[in-house]
């Protein structure tokens, strides 16, 4: 099969940016924000657009290419995320898929979650709707001949930032990760408080506070040359410093979180692609 031109692949790319990045192609959602009425509250095509000339090329097309590059057979890729939402696990399911067909890599689902819960069964029932077989066990990766189609799914309990630093420590040097994806993971703003997509506070700030921490991971992996890729809807998510200064501009809570930290929804870490 011949090589796409660049032309073709530009064009393809952003056609899926515009699925993928922005509500329903052209149509905004109308949602009641907070203490305030019905109104167009997700501005995403503003946000796309200025990130998208940011890069200079299509966000799904670069994370693409540089995962191609950079990651190879047998290799692993971390994939974070800790929502409930629909871009939580059934992504990451996705996402696990796409590393292992595209690129037989070994792909590694880290999630909080409490044994016996629902979110613990729905991470393992979308693995196994994507096609995949889950383990929770590395050794089991590699038991039998459907190990290609295994993916190994990983709790990340909650720490103290000293806590999530040292376990962050710990699971890149297991896994020697060439990619770290986060798909919907939560995390802390720079007043380490966390956020919903409507400003909540989540937690207090105290660094010696017990709650799921991505910062500490996501810094970790930038430091070590590892490609980081971002995925999220709310800028709340890991990896979106990145763009702090277009949600700020555009998205009302990542300016003003409302709650008395004073410091916008906007994660703290930042990521090498942000889709």
């Amino acid at each position: 099969m011949k090589e796409l031109s660049e032309e073709l692949a530009v064009g393809f790319g952003d056609v899926v940016d515009r699925i993928v990045c922005t509500p329903a192609g052209t149509a905004p959602i109308i949602r009641k924000g907070r203490g305030g009425p019905a109104k167009s509250r997700y501005p995403w095509m503003r946000v796309y657009d200025e990130t998208r000339r940011r890069f200079g090329r299509p966000l799904t097309l670069m994370a693409a290419e540089e995962l191609k590059e950079r990651v190879g057979e047998g290799e692993y890729a971390l994939i974070l995320t800790n929502s409930y939402e629909m871009d939580g696990p059934p992504g990451a399911a996705a996402m696990a898929r796409a590393l292992i067909l595209g690129l037989r890599a070994i792909p590694v689902i880290v999630a909080n979650y409490q044994e016996g819960t629902k979110f613990e069964r729905c991470l393992h029932q979308t693995c196994i709707g994507a096609g995949l077989i889950p383990v929770t066990e590395r050794e089991q990766l590699f038991e039998d001949i459907w190990s290609p189609y295994t993916v190994l799914i990983r709790n990340w309990p909650a720490r103290s930032v000293s806590g999530a630093l040292e376990a962050s420590k710990e699971l890149l040097d297991e896994f020697r990760p060439k990619a770290v994806i986060t798909v919907e993971a939560v995390s802390c703003n720079k007043k380490g408080v966390r956020h919903g997509a409507l400003g909540g506070p989540r937690n207090t700030g105290d660094p010696e506070e017990e709650i799921v921490r991505w910062n500490q991971l996501m810094d970790l992996a930038n430091e070590r040359g590892i490609l980081t890729i971002a995925t999220g809807d709310n800028g709340n998510e890991a990896g979106f410093a990145t763009i702090e200064d277009i949600l700020r501009r555009h998205h009302e809570f990542c300016a003003d979180c409302g709650c008395p930290c004073g410091g916008g929804i906007v994660s703290a870490s930042r990521a090498n692609i942000v889709i």
